[in-house]
């Protein structure tokens, strides 16, 4: 059981009944309550101060007179000492509750700590008990405000220490000296600088003379010479513009008691005549081989072609297969190439790569010429006849890949009257087409004649024959 203590200290009590207020923030309220009065225990790790007192009420009120004091520890010990000992926290229980242990012969005593949220800012020191807050804070140097969350702009207020050849920055809690241009220093003294002896000026290089002042130089062009100070031109062709170098296209360069005219980069000539250099088609273009030059007014420019990525300097091939920028099929493969790709439609697809349809049933199931005695480089041996042919047929082997497509000369390919087809062979998007074989007899190049079907299969063709018109007729190949 604890027992009940409260004092409140708001003014200092003087002789005969006077009191004397104070001022609020210098005014302390210190509340030691019941509640928080615990016999046979005592906080460890947070003592302030450790002195001598007659009894407790005296040890709180030391606590009071301690702004960083907001509990104690009372040792009541021996009966009939005149002293006791008084040890004074700088926190309380509440806040550390671990640190509260079991002592005999101790008691201990906290107040309510306003300051247990730490609410001063910026390292501020936080006393409880002070203002209509419970609490105030002290400040570090350069911060103000009941919680040190207002900075003192020292610059604004001119309570700082810079030099008058100073600039003053303030910053947070604090200010920055440093020095003017044209002074050196640390910020609070400041010397003048002269640019001229320690040749930090920019007074025209040997054409002028340069004279120091506080805080700065004055350049004035010496004689001969005129500008400003700092920049300082002899007085000659070039400058008044009396010259004939090449408008535009040359500079022009003093020299004593006359001048020099030069081209300028992407120019030639004698400097007073210059014309446009053509990179592209002499032999100083440095554009890649996979690149087109482009002449232009005094230069050029270097433009990768189709298919190749660079600066035109350096032109690199572009994978249009890995990057996925070709416009192949679906169902096709692509192929890189030097400066582009190729599509080739995949089984069983048929096409130009770029568009693929899948493989005609015709160009699976069909019957094969292969005697090369069907080419019409094949003379006249045998006579031989297609009257009994009939059905879907590939050339292939050593009969070559197609039926020829011009009137080849009679009498060949083993027969007497050779047969060619009379027009072009379809494209795989035209599909199966009607076409005319014409058998070549005598002077006539068709003679007879007979309709056949043409499917392009991608690789090669395949014919529809219903035999021929009589003997000896044949169907003919080539390459």
């Amino acid at each position: 059981m604890g027992v009940f203590l409260h004092l409140f200290f708001t003014s200092v009590v003087l002789s005969h009944g006077q009191v004397l207020s104070c001022p609020d923030d210098q005014c302390r309220i210190l509340a030691f309550p019941s509640t928080l009065f615990f016999v046979g225990e005592r906080l460890v790790n947070h003592t302030i101060a450790n002195i001598s007192v007659i009894d407790r009420d005296t040890c709180e009120y030391r606590c009071y007179l301690d702004h960083n004091c907001v509990s104690v520890n009372f040792y009541f010990g021996e009966k009939g000492a005149k002293s006791h000992n008084c040890e004074l926290n700088n926190s309380t229980g509440k806040e550390y509750d671990r640190d509260l242990v079991k002592a005999a012969n101790y008691v201990y005593h906290g107040t309510k700590n306003f300051c247990a949220l730490s609410p001063c800012e910026n390292y501020g020191t936080c006393q409880s008990g002070f203002t209509g807050k419970r609490y105030r804070c002290l400040c570090a140097s350069g911060l103000t405000g009941h919680d040190c969350e207002k900075d003192i702009d020292e610059c604004a207020l001119n309570s700082h220490k810079c030099s008058e050849n100073a600039n003053c920055t303030n910053t947070e809690g604090s200010y920055i000296c440093s020095c003017n241009r044209g002074f050196s220093g640390n910020g609070l003294e400041c010397e003048d600088i002269d640019e001229c002896f320690e040749n930090t000026h920019n007074c025209s290089k040997g054409n002028a003379t340069c004279t120091n002042t506080e805080g700065s130089f004055t350049c004035s062009c010496n004689p001969g010479f005129t500008g400003d100070g700092y920049n300082c031109t002899d007085i000659d062709e070039c400058y008044k513009n009396t010259h004939n170098c090449s408008k535009r296209n040359a500079t022009c360069a003093n020299t004593a008691g006359s001048f020099i005219c030069s081209c300028k980069p992407g120019f030639t000539g004698d400097g007073q005549n210059c014309r446009d250099s053509d990179e592209c088609s002499a032999s100083i273009s440095v554009c890649d081989v996979n690149a087109d030059c482009k002449n232009t007014l005094g230069s050029y420019r270097c433009f990768c072609r189709a298919g190749f990525s660079g600066d035109g300097h350096t032109c690199k091939d572009i994978d249009e297969c890995a990057s996925g920028v070709h416009n192949c099929h679906s169902s096709a493969s692509c192929t890189n190439t030097v400066g582009s790709f190729k599509c080739s439609c995949n089984q069983p697809y048929i096409g130009d790569g770029k568009s693929c349809i899948p493989l005609p049933s015709e160009c699976q199931n069909y019957q094969s010429l292969t005697g090369s005695d069907r080419k019409i480089t094949y003379g006249n041996q045998n006579t031989v006849c297609d009257r009994g042919i009939h059905g879907w047929y590939r050339f292939e082997g050593a009969a070559g890949t197609r039926m020829p497509t011009s009137c080849p000369p009679k009498q060949r390919c083993n027969t007497h009257a050779s047969g060619w087809l009379n027009g072009a062979h379809p494209t795989v998007a035209d599909g199966q087409v009607t076409r005319t074989v014409c058998f070549h007899w005598g002077s006539n190049c068709c003679n007879w004649s007979r309709s056949v079907n043409v499917i392009n299969c991608g690789d090669y063709y395949v014919y529809y024959i219903t035999g021929t018109p009589g003997c000896s007729l044949r169907y003919c190949s080539t390459d």
